[in-house]
């Protein structure tokens, strides 16, 4: 097998606990042509600390982007992958950490299927890196299959386990600002691109739980903006039935809250419904 270079981005905000797993994931990894990116968005511990640490102690090179100032994780991506050489990129955040075959696998994979996007399973762990469960996400049988059918329902791709063809980025655009869900509009920008996707149905990725309650607030946002993100990317008309029924569903259940968040750009998609769209009027009535 051919081995192009592989970048790895490991990025921390206050994962400092959990740096030196990660890094001896990498460090372990079977396949060998490996390019070390760390980055840290001003935490507030000790992460750049042990980065250094670990990169002294291991005596192993790695290109650093250290911020003094939070600027956000959009941000902080976007001048990783102008520092990245290699051909395929892999983005991990500091808490979580890689099976040992991780990159040797997705690299065979795509040039095996000769695609661009590779997803796996993953175990999910607590914070002593116990094993929670194996196959954490809930992803459908035979994913890749009528792809983006499935994804007009809701996203099941998790972006801690994306390995993608760093070239993807010039048809695609770098990582978002103003997106609070970067996988999921990610992912649709990829099959909005028609590049393709494959999976392997293995856990090569361990993806941290920590024990944090979402907001109320912010989980409506995310709501909302799954919505808004079909409205953007699935423009034909036979996923229309899926999204409009989505979107009174998720009316029902949150009311005018969610309406004052969509109702714009719903106005907007073309093949909105008209008997939601007079649901959502008649909410702003009353």
């Amino acid at each position: 097998m051919e081995k192009p270079l592989v970048s790895i981005v490991v990025v921390s905000y206050n994962h400092g606990k959990y740096i030196k797993e990660n890094l001896n994931s990498v460090r372990s990894q079977t396949y060998d042509n490996i390019q070390l990116i760390v980055a840290d968005d001003a935490s507030k511990d000790n992460s750049v600390e042990i980065f250094e640490q670990w990169l002294s102690e291991n005596n192993y090179t790695a290109e650093k982007n250290y911020h003094q100032e939070n600027t956000g994780l959009a941000t902080t991506l976007n001048e990783c992958l102008e520092l990245a050489k290699g051909k395929y990129i892999k983005i991990i955040a500091a808490d979580d950490h890689l099976h040992p075959e991780y990159i040797e696998k997705c690299v065979s994979k795509l040039i095996e299927e000769q695609s661009h996007v590779v997803f796996t399973q993953a175990y999910s762990i607590d914070g002593n890196s116990h094993i929670l469960n194996a196959n954490f996400f809930p992803i459908p049988n035979n994913p890749t299959e009528k792809i983006e059918e499935k994804l007009s329902k809701g996203n099941f791709i998790s972006g801690s386990t994306l390995f993608y063809d760093l070239a993807i980025l010039k048809s695609i655009g770098n990582y978002k600002k103003d997106v609070l869900l970067e996988d999921y509009d990610f992912i649709l920008r990829v099959i909005s691109n028609d590049f393709r996707i494959s999976y392997i149905n293995e856990n090569l990725i361990y993806y941290r739980q920590h024990e944090t309650n979402i907001s109320k607030t912010k989980l409506l946002a995310l709501e909302a903006e799954t919505e808004i993100l079909k409205y953007k990317y699935f423009k034909d008309r036979k996923f229309a039935i899926t999204i409009n029924l989505s979107t009174s569903q998720k009316i029902d259940q949150y009311g005018k809250k969610i309406v004052k968040l969509i109702f714009i750009k719903y106005l907007f998609y073309h093949y909105r419904s008209k008997k939601t769209l007079i649901k959502m009027i008649k909410l702003f009535l009353n």
